[in-house]
């Protein structure tokens, strides 16, 4: 018998955040062409978005800020797979948001549990099924009935004016 997955890893997006690959394409360019020094990424997931603005950007440092240990563990293992662990400074790992009332938000919030909710089709008998089934069922209500409206995302470019 297989091990339950974990609720809410992601494993299968790109981003911890409702980002899609088009916009995230257009950050990475516009912060590029300003040749940043450090780039901050609060909220960072496990850190794509600022792995990816560092690759564009090679005389860049980055910081990423993360509270959620898998997602720092998951953003070293990136980090040092792309050879940039010595471009994020230790102690910075990349701090998980919540996905706010826009249109991918629902692919978002899909992909973080796809992976438990497919194991669930073929694991139904397994001893953690039932606890596994309580915190989508929880997690789905705070989606559909709690966190809308409340929470903000945003993404900001900030830097000194010349």
């Amino acid at each position: 018998m297989t091990d339950a997955p974990t609720l809410g890893t992601g494993s299968r997006l790109d981003f911890a955040a409702p980002l899609p690959a088009e916009r995230a394409d257009r950050l990475v360019a516009d912060l590029a062409a300003l040749k940043p020094s450090t780039v901050i990424d609060l909220g960072c997931g496990w850190g794509e978005l600022l792995l990816r603005i560092l690759a564009a950007c090679p005389g860049a440092r980055g910081v990423g800020v993360e509270i959620h240990g898998p997602d720092v563990a998951r953003g070293r293992t990136n980090a040092a797979a792309r050879e940039s662990s010595d471009r994020v400074p230790p102690g910075s790992g990349p701090c998980g948001s919540r996905p706010p009332p826009v249109a991918n938000g629902e692919e978002f919030e899909s992909g973080m549990v796809a992976d438990v909710e497919e194991w669930l089709l073929s694991h139904g008998d397994h001893p953690e099924a039932d606890e596994l089934r309580a915190k989508l069922d929880a997690q789905r209500n705070i989606w559909l009935r709690g966190h809308r409206d409340v929470m903000g995302f945003a993404y900001l470019t900030l830097g000194r004016v010349s």
